[in-house]
């Protein structure tokens, strides 16, 4: 008879560590991508109204991050992503009234839009950088940085080193908002833009409330050559004044819930 053969042995298993190993050298890699990728963000160009209404609007947009250049003037900005040199803010500061201007002069130095490696969920600007901004031009450098004018201190020494060129003119606004938004779309072809349009029903100077309806009527039209260009504007019986304030641009969260409500009808359409 032939004998019984005893059972071959079962393979072993392979030794566990090794594959934990790949294991955990996977999910670090994936963690580490995770970590290198920028976080959702909004690019934006806002003051005071602006920031006001993205934080009524922030939870619907999912908390982004938001990048902004608050004085960035829409020519100035064109002339520094083109290689003019941009502000000192070093030098600018001891010129300063309002201190906390500081940081938006910053801004102006850094620009975080162009340093940013993702691309934005969206882009979401005022308007009251061309309305009221003046442009100064440090006389030795060539740099130039924009505030209101009451920002800063008019001594003798500031006059020395600094030329006042003032707003931007009406009869720029056109070509300044096109060349601004060819570069953006080219840049961020699929990128909405909103535009909050600052009401100047509280202003009783001529001058301002011209500017705020050139901006309306040029931006309108503009919208046509640039889809993606949501203007958002309110009626008059809208605007209501920050309680206690005479300030002609601080207005009332009333102000801010209806302002983020055209956003959201805006972004529809």
């Amino acid at each position: 008879m032939n004998a019984i053969q005893p059972p071959a042995a079962l393979p072993e298993n392979p030794p566990a560590r090794p594959i934990f190993r790949r294991i955990a050298s996977g999910i670090k890699r994936h963690v580490k991508k995770l970590l290198q990728r920028p976080p959702p963000c909004v690019f934006g160009r806002l003051a005071c109204l602006g920031q006001s209404v993205f934080t009524v609007r922030a939870p619907a947009l999912g908390h982004p991050l938001l990048l902004n250049q608050q004085k960035s003037r829409c020519d100035m900005f064109m002339d520094w992503q083109n290689g003019a040199p941009r502000p000192d803010a070093a030098a600018v500061e001891p010129h300063l009234h309002r201190k906390f201007v500081l940081p938006m002069i910053q801004e102006q130095q850094n620009l975080p839009w162009l340093a940013h490696r993702g691309r934005p969920r969206l882009l979401c600007m005022d308007s009251f950088a061309e309305l009221t901004d003046q442009k100064f031009v440090h006389k030795k450098s060539g740099w130039a940085f924009a505030c209101h004018y009451r920002d800063l201190e008019h001594t003798p020494e500031f006059d020395q080193q600094f030329d006042c060129l003032g707003l931007l003119p009406v009869d720029q606004f056109d070509r300044a908002y096109r060349a601004f938004f060819h570069w953006f779309f080219e840049k961020y072809p699929k990128c909405p833009v909103v535009f909050l349009h600052f009401p100047a029903k509280l202003d009783s100077r001529p001058h301002f409330r011209e500017r705020a309806e050139a901006i309306r009527e040029i931006l309108a039209r503009q919208s046509a050559e640039f889809p993606l260009l949501k203007n958002v504007t309110l009626p008059d019986n809208l605007v209501i004044p920050a309680p206690g304030e005479s300030y002609a641009y601080h207005f009332s969260q009333d102000t801010f819930d209806a302002f983020a409500k055209a956003w959201e009808l805006a972004a529809m359409r």
